[in-house]
C-alpha cells in the first residue's frame, strides 16, 4: 500500500486520517447526544463530558494534519461513471465536512473556554479560559456546536449510504479506494 494517494486509490496516511477522524466524529456526536439526556448532577455526565472534550481536542489536532497533508497528496479523481449530480453532491458534502470539522470543535472549545475559568482534562491537559463571554455569545457558540453536529450526523449517514450504494449497486471502486 502506498503512503501517498495515487491516481486510483487513497494512500495509507489519507485512509488513516479519514477513518480516525470519522470514528472520533461519530463517537463525539454519540457521546454528545447521550449527554444531553443526563442531568449535570449525574457523575456519568461529567465523565462523558471529559471524554467528549478530550476527543474534541484530538479532533482539533487531526483535522489540521488533514489540511496539511492534502497538498502533498492530492485526492485521486472520482471513479469513472459517476453522474454529474453525484460529483457535485460529493464535493458539497466534502466541503461541509471540512468546514464542520473546524467549526464544531472550535465552537465547543470557545464555549468551554469562555466561562471565565480554565478546564482541567484528566489532570494533564488544561484548557485555558479566554475570558468571560456574554450569555448571548455563549448561547450562539452552543447552538453552532449543537446544530452543526446534527447536520453532520445526517450527512455521515448519507455518506455511508452513498458509499454502500457505490459498492453494492453501482459496483464501482469508490468504497474500496478508502478501505484497507
Amino acid at each position: 500500500m502506498n503512503i501517498v494517494n495515487t491516481r486510483d486509490e487513497f494512500g495509507l496516511i489519507s485512509k488513516l486520517l479519514h477513518w480516525l477522524i470519522a470514528l472520533i466524529m461519530i463517537a463525539l456526536i454519540s457521546i454528545g447526544w447521550y449527554m444531553t439526556g443526563l442531568s449535570d448532577q449525574d457523575i456519568l455526565y461529567w465523565r462523558l463530558l471529559d471524554l467528549h472534550e478530550f476527543a474534541g481536542l484530538l479532533l482539533f489536532v487531526l483535522v489540521p494534519l488533514k489540511f496539511v497533508w492534502r497538498p502533498f497528496s492530492p485526492n485521486p479523481p472520482y471513479v469513472p461513471g459517476l453522474k454529474s449530480w453525484e460529483r457535485r453532491t460529493a464535493q458539497a458534502v466534502r466541503v461541509f465536512f471540512l468546514t464542520a470539522m473546524v467549526l464544531i470543535p472550535l465552537s465547543g472549545f470557545l464555549f468551554v473556554a469562555s466561562n471565565g475559568e480554565a478546564v482541567e482534562l484528566y489532570g494533564f491537559i488544561t484548557i485555558p479560559d479566554i475570558g468571560q463571554f456574554s450569555d448571548a455569545n455563549r448561547k450562539l457558540l452552543s447552538n453552532i456546536h449543537y446544530y452543526l453536529s446534527y447536520v453532520c450526523a445526517a450527512l455521515i449517514v448519507l455518506h455511508i449510504l452513498a458509499a454502500l450504494k457505490h459498492h453494492f449497486i453501482d459496483g464501482n471502486r469508490t468504497l474500496r479506494r478508502m478501505t484497507f
